[in-house]
């Protein structure tokens, strides 16, 4: 009997990237040469290139974020909302975080200056059953009802803007990380990258195994951070 890839004793970075070339179980292919590096890299070559600290706070200063529609959150984070090119964590009861999870995707639409033009779109990534179609609806509809008539967009189009993915497992979880990278080349219109919630399919699917659960998590983690500073957006 096959045994799924993640419950093989490899870091969590072999995980990622058996789950990329699509192996979900031992059997499906040689690990060896699936985790071989390409051979015209050499260890140079996965060197990141340095960067000073006065191009970091640089950075830091001019770089956009999203705000997220609540003036007390926005002020708890510095009074601009989410940073982009960052990954940000909010943890909250599972009934307020699915809300608050739902008002950060429409956030994303409110007109300038609130937000960034051109990046109104969000994907959200379900993990625990938490995202509901008519919760999204009636949010939207109240947050359109907030603005000026001439500036109210469509319920309707606001809805068509957050892009659901979902993924129950840990596996699911990291191979669709993995795979948003061509997603979001795809997708220049996304500026937020939201999963609803990292933590829980690593407890589901190994209860048992806290050092399995903390290397997939930092894995897990390891790939927003990628994705956010890759393509500019919060996460």
């Amino acid at each position: 009997m096959s045994r799924p890839v993640l419950s093989l004793r490899l870091p969590a970075a072999a995980h990622t990237r058996l789950l990329r070339a699509g192996f979900r179980e031992a059997a499906d292919a040689d690990a060896d040469a699936a985790l071989a590096p390409p051979p015209e890299l050499g260890p140079s070559a996965l060197l990141p290139p340095a960067r000073t600290a006065a191009e970091l706070a640089r950075q830091l200063r001019e770089q956009p974020h999203v705000a997220t529609g609540l003036p007390a959150l926005d002020a708890l984070l510095g009074a601009r909302g989410l940073p982009t090119a960052a990954v940000s964590e909010l943890v909250a009861h599972p009934a307020a975080a699915a809300a608050l999870c739902l008002r950060l995707c429409l956030a994303t639409q409110l007109p300038p200056p609130a937000q960034q033009p051109g990046r109104p779109a969000a994907v959200y990534v379900d993990t625990a059953g938490a995202f509901s179609a008519r919760a999204a609806a009636c949010a939207a509809s109240a947050i359109a009802r907030q603005l000026p008539p001439a500036a109210r967009p469509d319920p309707a189009a606001m809805l068509a803007r957050i892009h659901v993915f979902r993924a129950y497992a840990a596996h699911e979880l990291i191979a669709l990380l993995a795979s948003l990278d061509r997603v979001l080349r795809s997708r220049p219109d996304v500026g937020l990258l939201l999963v609803n919630s990292v933590s829980w399919p690593f407890l589901a699917s190994f209860p048992d195994d806290v050092l399995r659960r903390q290397a997939m998590h930092a894995e897990a983690a390891r790939l927003l951070a990628a994705l956010a500073s890759r393509h500019r957006i919060a996460a």
